[in-house]
């Protein structure tokens, strides 16, 4: 039987109670990364932000003192670890970082949500198709539930239309939301030799000088960004919690309950961002959002209470 499904009751509390504030760091990020962007370059802020991501994921490591590398007799060979670690690393520390910035400067807020949204649909096949991971009809249903009422959440503002951005954009967004759900997958396995924080900031760091490659020639205006305390304040806060802490703590709830699972939260974050960008932008939410809301919240409420047994093949997890 898989350790995961022997998971005691309280653990599961605990992974889903880490995903929401996941969720709650990257929804309120939403609203402070389009402040952010406004005032500085999208790229020397991409880069910097990342910067501080790896700084905080190195000291959670310090403070861990986990093995990166398992040398056990049931581990996957060093080099397979090694190449896994790269590949995760360039999918959701790179690809799909870089990707959905090109998207969103390409195609309009309401595209780059609505095709962001499917990520949950992306992680449940492929985790069908790489790890044999399956949810009950009721599981597929709660999903189901919660993509509808994202798409309404995302839908509902007047200037939002499904056509209003380049094929280019979206394509680019498709490829960011591709990236970082195979990520998600990939990580599953990967948890049995490596902790979920060790992960996260080995993916930063491999992506990094990549980051710095890419906004070489953006950082002309780097001084003039400490001429503004607000902006100073978004880049801590995007580096420090949404792509340092959070970036964490998704890889622990993807530990703990699966891809699938975990990746019906991200129907949240919508929501949250809404409420987050009438708090700190006056935009005030309309009544569908509103509905769209409530959808998301029963469809992720169906998944918890209908969860199936994950089942795993043994080569795949080495888990039995």
């Amino acid at each position: 039987m898989s350790k995961h499904a022997e998971q005691k009751p309280s653990s599961r509390v605990w992974a889903d109670l880490n995903l929401l504030g996941v969720m709650l760091i990257w929804g309120t990020n939403i609203p402070i990364m389009k402040y952010a962007i406004g005032e500085m370059d999208k790229f020397m802020f991409n880069a910097l932000r990342l910067a501080l991501s790896t700084i905080v994921l190195a000291l959670c490591v310090m403070w861990e003192r986990g093995a990166v590398i398992d040398r056990s007799e049931n581990a996957y060979p060093v080099n397979r670890q090694i190449l896994l670690i790269v590949i995760f690393g360039i999918m959701t520390g790179f690809a799909y970082q870089v990707l959905f910035l090109f998207g969103i400067d390409n195609t309009s807020a309401g595209n780059t949500a609505v095709i962001m949204s499917a990520i949950p649909v992306w992680i449940a096949i492929l985790a069908f198709l790489l790890l044999r991971e399956n949810l009950s009809w009721y599981g597929w249903g709660g999903l189901t539930l919660a993509m509808i009422g994202t798409l309404v959440v995302t839908l509902s503002k007047n200037d939002t239309t499904i056509g209003g951005g380049s094929l280019k954009g979206n394509l680019l967004v498709s490829g960011a939301a591709f990236s970082w759900a195979l990520g998600s997958v990939i990580s599953r396995p990967m948890m049995k030799n490596i902790s979920p924080i060790a992960l996260a900031f080995w993916s930063m760091l491999i992506a990094l000088p990549f980051h710095f490659l890419v906004a070489t020639n953006s950082f002309h205006g780097f001084r003039a960004v400490f001429d503004n305390p607000m902006a100073v304040l978004a880049l801590f806060y995007s580096g420090v919690f949404s792509t340092g802490l959070a970036y964490a703590m998704w890889n622990y709830g993807v530990k703990k309950i699966g891809p699938a699972q975990a990746g019906a939260f991200q129907n949240l974050v919508p929501l949250i961002a809404l409420f987050t960008s009438w708090i700190l932008l006056a935009e005030i939410p309309f009544a569908l959002q509103l509905i769209g809301g409530a959808l998301i919240i029963l469809g992720l409420m169906v998944m918890r209470r209908k969860r199936a047994p994950i089942h795993l093949v043994e080569k795949a997890t080495g888990e039995s």
